[in-house]
Order: structure tokens, then C-alpha cells, then sequence
């Protein structure tokens, strides 16, 4: 684990996702790629971590079975 962080119910976990990479990034530059475990999270996040770190985010599904 690199990065942990504890917000409230109410905070999107788009939103949420944010801050976490944000701070990722902010003691660790050499991240080359992200895995996520939520759909939700969208191709605006994906883009947006794109844009500002140079690193894309990958939403990962589980396997059936």
C-alpha cells in the first residue's frame, strides 16, 4: 500500500480518487500505471490522470468463475 486515505461517506469516489493520486503523486513519481477496481470512476478520471501525471489509469474487472 502507497498511499492511504480516510474521507467521509458523502465524498464521490471520483472525487475521492483525486486527492488519493494526487497525493501519490506528491511522494512518488515513478508510478507507471494505475489499476482500479471501479467502472465508476470513468474515462474523465482516466483522462485526467492522463493529462496531469502522465500515467494511465486502468479499471480492472474481476474474472468470472
Amino acid at each position: 500500500m502507497l498511499v492511504v486515505q480516510v474521507l467521509t461517506a458523502n465524498v464521490f469516489d471520483g472525487k475521492a480518487a483525486r486527492q488519493v493520486i494526487t497525493n501519490l503523486f506528491s511522494i512518488l513519481h515513478t508510478v507507471k500505471k494505475i489499476w482500479g477496481d471501479r467502472a465508476d470512476f470513468g474515462v474523465e478520471l482516466s483522462n485526467w490522470v492522463l493529462t496531469q501525471f502522465e500515467c494511465p489509469l486502468e479499471i480492472v474487472r474481476k474474472k468470472k468463475g
